[in-house]
């Protein structure tokens, strides 16, 4: 009987088993979709520049074979050439596909990120 005893007060102050229980796996679960919200901002603000500079790297016409300009071509012609299939957005000869995307960018960047952290956390970003 007193074996058991000890038992089960030890046990009962070890305290709980899982140490996020109620409100921390509120604030937890939160600091996660901001966490996710903000990596992907970033990430499009990353892909924001490098739209620019494959843009750039057109007008001055570089050395397709320099493994910087190949990887810059290989991240973004992917996303141009879907975009050249879908709309029409070449206009006098003029490429508008990098601006689609840089519009796309910015759609993503200021309604729909906001919108879904708000619409999973309640909270305005």
């Amino acid at each position: 009987g007193r074996r058991r005893a000890r038992r089960r007060g030890t046990l009962a102050g070890a305290g709980p088993r899982n140490p996020l229980t109620g409100i921390d796996r509120l604030y937890a679960y939160t600091n996660l979709i901001f966490f996710v919200a903000r990596t992907l901002e970033g990430l499009l603000q990353l892909y924001f520049w490098i739209v620019i500079i494959s843009a750039v790297l057109t007008w001055i016409e570089p050395n397709p074979y320099n493994p910087i300009v190949r990887f810059i071509y290989s991240i973004t012609e992917p996303i141009f050439d879907w975009i050249r299939e879908h709309l029409p957005v070449i206009f006098g000869g003029i490429d508008f596909s990098p601006l689609v995307v840089i519009l796309g960018i910015s759609f993503l960047q200021q309604y729909l990120i906001p919108t879904l952290v708000q619409a999973l956390t309640g909270m305005p970003t």
